[in-house]
């Protein structure tokens, strides 16, 4: 297990459609992600049975909805829950 981070030797992994994710950390409750959207991109709406997911916008903002509930956001943080769906 990494005890940290290495933003500058972790690569992108595309997901297509003009997003893309860097996996900060993983546990079998928890992912947190580094995701990078082109400007107008739109996440597919998808759902963890294993885990919950954090995320933090560091710049710019996006629509998010998690669990049928949306929201606009900006520099924020948002929790989406294992089985809870989420678009972003």
């Amino acid at each position: 297990m990494q005890h940290y981070f290495d933003n500058s030797n972790t690569p992108w992994t595309e997901l297509g459609d003009g997003v893309r994710r860097k996996i900060v950390g993983h546990t079998p409750d928890l992912m947190a992600v580094l995701v990078q959207f082109d400007k107008g991109s739109v996440g597919l709406a998808h759902a963890h049975d294993a885990h919950d997911q954090i995320a933090f916008v560091v710049a710019g903002a996006f629509e998010v909805e998690v669990a049928g509930c949306g929201a606009a956001t900006g520099v924020a943080w948002c929790r989406c829950a294992g089985a809870s769906e989420h678009a972003a």
